[in-house]
């Protein structure tokens, strides 16, 4: 039967069909196999894979692998064993007929017909005897056909047919002897799990000749589970033991592993490996019918593997093995091999000399996977062993060693060698004076509390041995169940004890049982709570008895309990960097016992403890310094400790004076919120202060108050601080909550040169005054702080000082929260400063801070303000949603803004005014309620290479007189204009892009002035550029495109210089001058725009000179009064105007104008076209080669809708029909007046510009000369009216 494990992997067989995998080449050319269906390919392959162990000899190979090897066991030197390939295709889903011949077909059937014997087997003579299982199934290939579903051979693939047979009997009868059945039945046929379980019974060599037949036996022959048995059948192991590298075996789980058979794997790399086993022959059943090669003793197999063995390898199974001489001198690898743990399995013991040595010659030996020990009789004379060990490892030899276990009984071990590191470790804490630790440590210190001063504590060894497991004691004798002492090893043996009693009675007091039974037997359980009672110089003592009383003495609960009993903190504190104290948790820790670690930093202090007599029980026995105040503990500790460390615990210390000019660091010590606990007040003079001298204290985690009465008079503080940080000292303040009361003096003042102190984790907070004053070239790093609700300003910097404070929060002050004047400095960085009552940032009167990457927000009044000469440089902060302006600079203030992000202001960005300077550069502005950037009253400042976006107003204001500098800047995609300019102001605008605005790009109004230069002003709701009332700015080189309503708007008596621009795509006029304005257009290109070039109306004048005004939709030059008292009257020199798709020059309605030296040609309406009563001046112009569609159309009969349609207008003879009742708005063409309109009462109106309302289908009746009528009746427009901006002229 076959055992649970093949039945397992039957059912799995059964649920997954086996698919192909390619073969897995590891670089070995036996590893290539011929995927052609060569017949003599598997006996090639078959050779190398039946050499894998050794089985097979030249004559064997040759004949295919199926004769029996002659090989002695002792072959193994002469034939050595090649690496196997690697077989490790899957399976194919349809079995494939082996390409072998019939014999060997017939030789495979013999192998599943009948039981494995070595008659049947052809086994060798020296491997012979292979045994046959009493249950081996007998199948009989008769009854599987019969069970099995009849099939004709024909449907197999043509590569899984049987071949054909011949019978040898007579074929009329059907009787005769068909060889092929057997064989194509077991190919074919047999199931999966009735082959694996007949594979079950074969060794190592059989299987792999097994896996030479044919694509199905190689995938079921390599299968996990039969080569999991075989090797542990072997060598024992419970995972597959891999020769990972030289003098390197380690176990690796399956599932980890990179081959695809683990198991074969390892058995393959440890099979050229003798065995050692007591007692082999009674495993001669796995051992018979096997190359393998085993000994009784190790000696003997260290002799032979030396001889005959290329790479020796021996592999001691379980037992042991006593009194065995085992010198090593060569290369060798000795391995223990058994189940489970295996070191504790294979055992090497002796009783005198030492159990294993290395000598000169081992310089690649290899031990593994053992237990050593050396256990001489404890009445032998300790001489005899005193040069003998466990395992000994002489000179000139480099062996390795590996997962063993070493033991030794030998009482000779130095006994003081433990006092001497147990002197090292009661140093811990300095509670062991040189008699004491010259004494082992045994005797308490009688040193007093001061006497730390004279002995000072030396720095700890650390001891973090991982704890050891419990040693497990073999002995050679089988039937010894107890532990002996002298088995012990020598720390943990018991000392010698002496009766009192009478040795013959065996009476007496044998002292050696109490220590036993405390060393080995009482559990850890009991000893912790034991050790609980203890204290710390106490503890440090236990751990030097041996190995488990270190591990429960330095149990993390028991330094917890004592650590939290003298401190009273919640977490530990550590010292992790001179001047820096700070809480960690436990688990963030890299230290083993965290709570010993800060117990051991902070030891060395003196601690402040109110009515601390009533804290005696925590006292006495302890080396632990108290005093009762403050000032006496500072003098204690300066004049005695080497690093001055006070400790002051919870309580309110009034009126202590604390004048600190040493190194010396104080450290509240309370539960919960520390600081909050300690509390240090004084009503008069500073409460600390730090002076000359102070250059590395520290002072942390407390508060410190200052509470003047409000009686006094306040001349007597009005320097008193509670905070004083004075000249030429750096103290460093962390993890403090400072308060003053004063109306006078700040909360904390940092003056003088020299003054730098380190302030960070501090709270500054509801102080009536400001909270920290820098002053007087004072400097320092204040870092993480809160400050917040102070009566005046959070922070004033001010008198040349210059501190570098990062990451603070100031917020709801009731005034600025940051204020630098009277030449202050000071770097400020990544600081959050927010809904302060004034600014939130202030600067004046010469002050040039530094400010990065801060966040300035929801200031009460504004963001930054600079003012009186301010000055400053204010990067990459975010300032927004102020109540005002986000930056304010004003009165001849020059500060640098840059790549800030300004937005979501509740008025505007920028705003300079009152002769404000300023850079303001590479900024990000947008999403204001105002003006982006607004400047006036005479401010002048530089702006470029901003973004100004999406404002709910415009984009930049400048006003009353500004001026400024404003270019490479992007304005776009705001509410109202791009850029205004007014009340006589003139700014410069150069390279800027303005674009995709819901109103103007540029709107110049009441005496705007300026120079435009440059610029790229596209896709306005309305027009790119507007200029009205007086308004004169010189405009040059632009390029005005792509607006909704028009390129450029002069109008209301707007001037201005327009010269060498581009205006095109605009969709209506490019230029439109009307309402008596009066620009200059010179060598501008208007062109490509949807209705006409230029359009000049209702009074407008203007000189247009040496202009290209081309491709236009109607008229390049559009000349028209409507119903205005002044005539539009402008002169046009020296322009080319040319390509347009209606008439070259319009002349409308009553409209003038004087026309020199103008070249007009190729437009398609015609040159000039002059409408009833229009007689401009003419001098020198040339009009030719116009195409003249008008009276071409007419001529031929057509209607002039027909070429104008209704997006332009021919000039021409129109009239009016009264018989179809047309209104002054229409007008009919001659044609339709001759077809259309035949007979009807019609009448002649006049020759102007105009479209057909009859060709466009809007009277009654239809014209007979169109088409479709279309929708549109404003046929006498000569042009849409351009949008007027409508912009609120808003002022901040």
């Amino acid at each position: 039967m076959s055992n649970p494990t093949f039945r397992t992997r039957i059912s799995q067989l059964r649920k997954k069909k086996i698919t192909k995998k390619k073969i897995v080449r590891r670089g070995n050319p036996l590893n290539r196999r011929n995927n052609d269906d060569d017949c003599e390919a598997p006996l090639v392959a078959g050779r190398s894979a039946l050499a894998l162990f050794g089985l097979v000899g030249e004559g064997a190979a040759a004949a295919g692998g199926a004769g029996p090897s002659s090989a002695p066991a002792a072959s193994s030197s002469t034939h050595p064993h090649h690496p196997p390939y690697h077989l490790r295709r899957k399976s194919p889903t349809h079995p494939v007929s082996p390409p072998t011949s019939l014999g060997a077909g017939a030789a495979a059937a013999s192998v599943v017909a009948t039981p494995p014997t070595a008659a049947s087997a052809g086994v060798s003579a020296a491997t012979a005897g292979l045994p046959s299982p009493a249950t081996t199934p007998v199948l009989s290939p008769t009854a599987a056909i019969t069970a099995a579903t009849t099939y004709s051979p024909s449907m197999l693939p043509a590569r899984k047919r049987p071949r054909r047979t011949y019978s040898t009997g007579d074929s009329s009868t059907g009787l005769g002897c068909n060889t092929s059945a057997a064989p194509h039945y077991l190919l074919h046929e047999l199931p999966d799990e009735v082959l694996i379980t007949i594979l079950s019974y074969l060794y190592e060599r059989d299987l792999c000749r097994v896996a030479q037949v044919c694509k199905r036996f190689y995938t079921l022959a390599n299968d996990n589970e039969l080569w999991k048995n075989l090797y542990q059948g072997l060598y024992e192991y419970d995972l597959p033991l891999f020769n990972s590298s030289p003098c390197k075996f380690d176990f690796v789980q399956p599932e980890d592993c990179d081959y695809d058979n683990p198991w074969k794997e390892s058995f393959k790399q440890l099979y050229h490996g003798v065995h050692v086993r007591q007692g082999y022959q009674k495993h001669a059943s796995k051992i018979t019918g096997r190359s393998v090669t085993y000994f009784e003793t190790i000696q003997v197999a260290y002799d032979y593997a030396c001889d005959y063995a290329e790479c020796p390898l021996v592999l001691i199974h379980s037992g042991v093995y006593c009194g065995e001489v085992i010198v090593i001198e060569t290369n060798i690898a000795f391995i223990g091999a058994a189940p489970g743990n295996v070191a504790e399995n294979v055992i090497l013991d002796r009783e005198s000399e030492s159990t294993v040595m290395f000598m000169e010659g081992a310089q690649r030996a290899y031990l593994g996977y053992v237990t050593i020990k050396f256990s001489p009789p404890s009445c032998t004379d300790t001489m005899q062993h005193h040069k003998s060990y466990a395992l000994d490892i002489q000179e000139n030899c480099s062996p390795t060693i590996e997962h063993c276990i070493i033991r030794s009984c030998s009482h000779y071990d130095d006994c003081e060698a433990p006092l001497v590191a147990g002197r090292s470790a009661l140093a811990l804490f300095g509670l062991v004076g040189e008699g004491a630790a010259a004494a082992g440590g045994a005797g308490p210190s009688s040193a007093p509390a001061a006497s730390s001063s004279t002995h000072p504590h030396h720095p700890p060894y650390h001891l973090r041995r991982n704890n050891h497991t419990r040693s497990i004691t073999y002995c050679c004798h089988h039937r010894c169940t107890h532990i002996q002492p002298s088995m012990l090893p020598a720390r943990k043996r018991p000392r010698r004890t002496y009766s009192t009693g009478d040795s013959s009675t065996g009476l007496g007091c044998n002292t050696s049982a109490a220590p036993h039974y405390l060393l080995h037997e009482l559990p850890d359980e009991v000893l912790i709570t034991i050790l609980s009672y203890l204290y710390e110089r106490d503890l440090c003592r236990v751990a030097q008895v041996c190995k488990r009383f270190y591990t429960l003495a330095n149990d993390n609960e028991l330094w917890k309990n004592l650590y939290q009993g003298l401190y009273e903190y919640d977490l530990p504190l550590f010292n992790s960097s001179p001047c820096k104290f700070d809480f960690v948790q436990p688990e963030d820790c890299d230290y083993d016992n965290p709570w010993k670690e800060s117990f051991k930093q902070l030891y060395h202090g003196v601690h402040v403890r109110q009515g601390y007599q009533k804290h005696a029980s925590k006292i006495t026995g302890r080396s632990v310094t108290y005093f009762e105040t403050i000032q006496v503990a500072y003098d204690y500790a300066c004049d005695y400790a080497e690093c001055p460390l006070v400790l002051i615990h919870s309580g309110v210390y009034c009126g202590e004076v604390i004048v600190i000019e040493t190194n010396i660091a104080f450290i509240g010590a309370a539960p919960g919120n520390v600081a909050e606990n300690v509390i240090l007040d004084r009503e008069s003079e500073s409460t600390v202060m730090f002076m000359e001298g102070a250059q590395r204290a520290y002072l942390g985690y407390v508060t410190i108050k200052f509470s003047p009465p409000s009686c006094t008079d306040t001349m007597q503080h009005h320097k008193s601080y509670a905070l004083d940080i004075q000249e030429n000292c750096s103290p460093t303040i962390e993890h403090c909550i400072i308060r003053s009361c004063s109306h006078l003096g700040a909360a904390v003042s940092v003056s003088g040169p020299g003054a730098e102190p380190v302030i960070r984790h501090c709270e500054i907070s509801d102080c009536e005054n400001v909270g920290l004053i820098v002053t007087d070239r004072a400097q320092g790093h204040y870092e993480d702080n809160e400050i917040s609700r102070n009566a005046l300003a959070g922070i004033w910097v001010k008198n040349f000082a210059n501190p570098i404070m990062r990451r603070n929060h100031i917020h709801h002050g009731k005034d600025v929260g940051i204020f630098c004047f009277d030449g202050g400095l000071g770097y400020f960085e990544a600081n959050d400063i927010h809904n302060n009552r004034i600014a939130g940032f202030e600067v004046k009167a010469q002050a040039n801070p530094t400010v990065v990457r801060c966040e300035i927000h929801h200031g009460q009044t504004g963001g930054i303000y600079v003012h009186e000469q301010g000055m400053g440089q204010f990067i990459e902060n975010k300032i927004h949603s102020n109540k005002y302006a986000g930056v304010w600079i004003t009165s001849n203030s020059n500060p640098t803004i840059r790549k800030n992000e300004i937005y979501n202001g509740l008025q505007g960005g920028v705003y300079i005014f009152g002769d404000g300077r300023g850079l303001i550069e590479h900024n990000n502005i947008y999403g204001n309620a105002l003006a982006g950037i607004q400047i006036r009253t005479n401010s002048d400042p530089i702006v470029r290479h901003n973004k100004i976006h999406d404002g709910q107003h415009g984009g930049i204001y400048v006003h009353e007189k500004g001026q400024g500098l404003i270019e490479c800047n992007e304005v776009y995609a705001n509410t109202l204009a791009g850029v205004w300019i007014t009340t006589g102001s003139s700014p410069t605008l150069r390279r800027n892009q303005i674009h995709s605005g819901k109103q103007v790009g540029v709107y110049f109004y009441d005496n705007g002035h300026g120079l435009l230069e440059d610029n790229n002003i596209f896709s306005h709701l309305y027009s790119g550029v507007q200029i009205r009332t007086g308004s004169n700015p010189i405009i040059r080189r632009n390029k005005i495109w792509g607006g909704q309503n028009g390129g450029v708007l002069v109008y209301n008596g707007g001037l201005g210089v327009l010269e060498q621009n581009e205006i095109f795509d605009n969709a209506m006029a490019g230029v439109w001058i009307k309402t008596d304005s009066n620009p200059i257009l010179r060598r501008n290109k208007i062109f490509d725009g949807r209705e006409a070039g230029i359009c000049i109306f209702n009074g407008g004048r203007g000189v247009l000179e040496e202009n290209e005004i081309f491709r236009n939709a109607q008229a390049g030059v559009l000349i028209s009064t409507q119903s205005h008292p002044t005539q539009s009257h402008p002169s046009l020199r020296r322009n080319r105007i040319y390509d347009g798709l209606a008439a070259g020059i319009e002349i409308t309605n009553n409209a003038t104008g004087t026309l020199e030296y103008n070249q007009i040609f190729n437009n398609r309406f015609g040159g000039l076209c002059l409408a009833s009563g229009v007689n401009p001046i003419q001098r020198g112009n040339k009009i030719f080669d116009n195409h003249d569609a008008v009276e071409k159309a007419v001529s031929s009969g057509q209607c002039l809708y027909k070429i104008s349609s209704y997006t332009s207008f021919p000039m021409h003879d129109f009239y009016r029909c009264r018989t179809c009742n047309t209104t002054e708005r229409n007008a009919i063409c001659v044609n339709c007046i001759k077809t259309c309109h035949n007979g009807h009462v019609v009448e002649f109106i006049r020759h102007d510009r105009f479209f057909c309302d009859c060709g466009a289908g809007t009277l009654n009746n239809q014209c007979q000369l169109q088409g479709e009528p279309t929708q549109d009746t404003d046929t006498l427009y000569d042009s849409a009216a351009p949008i007027e901006s409508q912009s609120l002229m808003a002022e901040v």
